[in-house]
């Protein structure tokens, strides 16, 4: 079956298949991804269906987000050491994501396929019963990546110990691209609170949270401080003062790229009535983080 996107026009792939010609499939993805991020509403529909996607985009979103051993004090220097890339990678990742989740809950995404819905309900019921069975398919997908979504809250926003840096910027992201489309499935929830790095798991393993608890945890946002920008200055004003374990957040380093993205999640959150698209992340987000880009940062939608 031939996918369209919203104009009615054939979705094709953007991954040219010789790339993953003895490589591996999660490089091949994020390469695609950041080739044109502007186009990744697109790509997403594209791959999404494809058997190397869900475990591709764990890798790659796990890789960032989840932080492996026993952080520093204070997890220090955070920008120094890590690649001039990291915000941009990882915007590209989650945007991916959290567009890809987004088109497989949404309703039909062209005239042409809201004409075949319409009309379904004429069709024998056998016949019925086997496009529905087909379309399961995307719904057990939109489930396998919404498990990952919620493990990203998880360590992002319900965790004591500082995460890495990337998992509260793509959190932020997903909640921009696919807030809306998480609602729709009612029943997902989150599993696991306080990731503990150097055992690799959850000190409440089994801690049920919702949607609305990952809404209240990005309001909750609004009071992380916004003079803690400097990796390093963070350190040395940790190592002066003596009491970090007594009071780690007040030295926790939060990158101004962060605090920008939940800004906008907030908001996102109390009025908008639409997920942002790939491009309009883009638009926000991409030029900030590459002024060689593009000579003035976006604006985001309206």
């Amino acid at each position: 079956m031939v996918r369209l996107d919203k104009d009615g026009k054939p979705i094709t792939h953007h991954i040219d298949p010789f790339v993953f010609a003895g490589d591996h499939e999660a490089d091949a993805l994020s390469r695609a991804a950041q080739n044109d991020p502007t186009q990744i509403d697109r790509f997403a529909a594209s791959v999404v269906h494809e058997s190397y996607f869900d475990p591709s985009i764990r890798d790659l979103v796990e890789e960032q987000t989840v932080r492996g051993g026993t952080p520093e004090i204070p997890n220090w220097p955070r920008d120094p050491g890590r690649p001039s890339n990291y915000y941009r990678v990882a915007l590209c990742h989650a945007t991916l994501l959290g567009r890809a989740f987004a088109i497989l809950v949404s309703p039909p995404r062209s005239k042409v396929d809201q004409a075949f819905w319409d009309k379904l309900h004429n069709l024998p019921v056998e016949l019925q019963d086997e496009i529905y069975a087909m379309y399961k398919v995307d719904l057990i997908q939109a489930y396998r990546l919404g498990r990952l979504i919620y493990e990203v809250f998880s360590n992002a926003l319900m965790s004591a110990i500082e995460p890495e840096p990337a998992a509260r910027y793509t959190a932020g992201i997903l909640i921009l691209t696919c807030s809306h489309a998480l609602t729709k499935l009612s029943d997902l929830r989150g599993k696991g609170k306080d990731y503990v790095p150097w055992n690799g798991d959850y000190a409440e393993p089994d801690a049920i949270f919702t949607f609305e608890d990952v809404r209240q945890a990005i309001f909750e946002t609004e009071k992380l401080p916004r003079d803690n920008t400097d990796g390093i200055e963070c350190f040395h004003r940790a190592w002066e003062h003596g009491d970090y374990f007594e009071h780690p957040t007040d030295f926790h380093h939060i990158s101004q790229e962060t605090l920008d993205v939940y800004d906008c999640a907030r908001e996102h959150l109390n009025g908008s009535r639409e997920d942002w698209t790939s491009e309009q992340v883009m638009d926000k987000f991409l030029y900030g983080l590459n002024p060689e880009e593009n000579e003035t940062k976006g604006s985001g939608p309206p």
